[in-house]
């Protein structure tokens, strides 16, 4: 009871999007219920059904989302290199341009279901992939191209054989162009 001689009828106040209860208690002080458990339980079933409507909607289909505004340039680098990804990989993808459309701001924040998503984000068959990986395995010794210049011939395409005479051959060890595949890269 309150100090004017109500019933206080709620132990603590409820609200449904946040999953806390609040119980309804009678003027006996029993339980006589739980406040807003009908519409939680729609909520919830509605938050559910739309995320199997996208996995339906989108069932073969990519979809990244992605910015074309080059102002922050980190932001637009990373964007270019997924969409370069999928390109190369022939991947059919739908492109979601968020600085074009501000309802698809809107609902990649509804999907991931935070305030200030990051970009690029990648989805495929409704379900999310992830993002953009912030850093790349870049060789130091072939710098990524997975080639050097052979170490045996130093990329001259001829191995010398010192016996009774000098013989310049072919060398057997790097292709045509003088190079061979990164040893380094080999090992990892």
């Amino acid at each position: 009871m309150t100090e004017d001689g109500s019933i206080d009828r709620l132990r603590s106040q409820h609200s449904y999007l946040d999953g806390r209860t609040a119980e309804l208690v009678s003027q006996k002080g029993t339980v006589r219920g739980i406040r807003n458990r009908v519409r939680s339980s729609i909520f919830r079933h509605q938050c559910q059904q739309k995320g199997k409507n996208k996995i339906a909607e989108e069932k073969n289909k990519v979809v990244i989302y992605v910015t074309s505004m080059s102002v922050i340039r980190d932001t637009y680098e990373k964007c270019h290199r997924v969409t370069k990804i999928l390109y190369n990989h022939r991947i059919q993808y739908e492109f979601r341009d968020v600085s074009v459309s501000r309802d698809y701001l809107q609902e990649l924040k509804e999907r991931l279901d935070t305030a200030h998503p990051s970009i690029p984000q990648v989805f495929a068959g409704g379900l999310w992939l992830g993002k953009v990986d912030p850093g790349s395995f870049t060789c130091d010794d072939c710098g990524g191209y997975g080639f050097v210049p052979c170490t045996y011939c130093k990329g001259s395409k001829k191995s010398t054989k010192v016996e009774s005479a000098l013989v310049s051959l072919k060398c057997i060890r790097c292709d045509k162009t003088g190079l061979m595949h990164c040893p380094a890269c080999k090992e990892a």
